[in-house]
């Protein structure tokens, strides 16, 4: 009798646990549909972003969804919703202001992700990937460290494009490696004043 209602127990619990995660994929897919339609932009979706605090989606998610949406099936070279007054605000914001460096690491995941889904073209003979890599790097969404991070990342989760990411930006790389290191350089000419 007390096995018999233990397992019971068991299954309501269970079945509780699977509600709950049912709940909550289908509230995630909700705030990446209303973060990707750009119906809010600028100050206004930084501020939902906030609203929804541990609620939001990872930066990965966020990205890859507006993308998808937004820059499907030609991309904007020029990056415009990186601008702080469409999605860069919230982007940075999400980013933690450009302190989460993880956070970063998945903006760049993102465009990795789209650039595999629309086959990794050359716009007027730039690579999208680059492009947007570089955007991320304009506005402060993915520092010199994050991005060099991602370029070292061997991460099984998200392999998929990435030999074609790294082919298309090896130069893009080597420009931030070099840029870092001459910061890194001036930062400790810095502290030997």
């Amino acid at each position: 009798e007390k096995k018999r209602k233990e397992e019971e127990e068991e299954k309501a619990r269970q079945a509780k646990e699977a509600e709950r995660k049912e709940r909550a994929a289908g509230k995630e897919a909700e705030l990446l549909a209303t973060f990707a339609s750009g119906d809010l932009q600028g100050d206004a979706l930084k501020a939902w972003c906030e609203e929804q605090g541990e609620l939001l989606p990872s930066s990965f998610k966020l990205l890859y969804a507006m993308l998808k949406e937004k820059e499907r099936p030609t991309p904007d070279v020029s990056c415009a919703w990186a601008k702080p007054e469409k999605w860069g605000s919230a982007l940075l914001h999400v980013v933690g202001g450009g302190d989460d460096t993880a956070a970063m690491v998945g903006l760049m995941y993102a465009v990795q992700y789209h650039c595999n889904d629309i086959g990794f073209p050359k716009l007027d003979g730039n690579s999208v990937f680059v492009s947007l890599a570089k955007a991320l790097y304009k506005y402060d969404l993915a520092d010199a460290e994050a991005q060099l991070l991602y370029k070292d990342d061997e991460d099984d989760d998200f392999k998929e494009g990435k030999t074609k990411a790294y082919f298309q930006s090896s130069q893009w790389f080597a420009w931030l490696d070099e840029s870092d290191d001459e910061s890194s350089d001036e930062d400790d000419d810095d502290d030997s004043d």
